[in-house]
């Protein structure tokens, strides 16, 4: 989809993810699942989010104990405090939501075309 130049001042975009700036800190974090043979921007987003599950899961498994059953998974993750991972500026889990990822940046797209994403707002929680 494509905002066309004299539209861009007046539409702004709810963007749930960490700003592209800031993701430099978290670049790494991905690679070690696939041993950095990573050639497409498409795969780093996969291996970043799939980072982000995995250490959840290994973090709710860890507090476990003996009782295997996933609703006591769930219960244990929903008790975590925030994440803070590569792509997820808040990451978090409780009964009821739907969503990992509680709220987002308002942006605007920049001039050009290839425009980047100008940050309007603090993270926003919804």
């Amino acid at each position: 989809m494509e905002i066309p130049e004299k539209l861009r001042d007046k539409v702004y975009i709810t963007y749930p993810f960490r700003m592209p700036e800031d993701e430099k800190v978290y670049e790494g974090y991905g690679d070690v699942l696939l041993l950095g043979k990573l050639k497409h921007k498409d795969e780093k987003r996969i291996a970043s989010r799939t980072f982000s599950m995995i250490h959840i899961f290994l973090q709710g498994l860890k507090e476990l104990k003996l009782d295997y059953y996933r609703d006591t998974l769930l219960d244990v993750i929903s008790m975590m405090p925030d994440q803070y991972l590569p792509d997820f500026e808040r990451y978090s889990f409780g009964p009821g939501q739907r969503y990992a990822s509680k709220g987002c940046y308002i942006v605007q797209l920049g001039k050009g075309p290839n425009a980047n994403l100008i940050k309007k707002s603090d993270w926003v929680i919804f």
